[in-house]
């Protein structure tokens, strides 16, 4: 007589596919991230060069950089 037994599927894959579905959104989330910062970067450099023309711009661009270094 056989067994009357429906074999399931192993645990394993089904951790890995979620493993792999957190893994994605991760990489997604870091890709927006990265995006969001280069964005937001280019448009206080835009601003200091409307604000700032010419050799202004370099020392601007300097406090700039060393006044958010602290979070200010």
């Amino acid at each position: 007589m056989l067994p009357n037994h429906v074999p399931e599927m192993p645990q394993s894959n089904l951790a890995g596919l979620g493993k792999t579905a957190m893994q994605v959104f991760a990489v997604l989330c870091l890709i927006a991230y990265f995006v969001l910062l280069a964005y937001k970067g280019s448009m206080d450099f835009s601003a200091l060069a409307q604000m700032y023309p010419g050799d202004e711009f370099w020392s601007a661009l300097g406090r700039h950089l060393l006044r958010n270094l602290g979070g200010g």
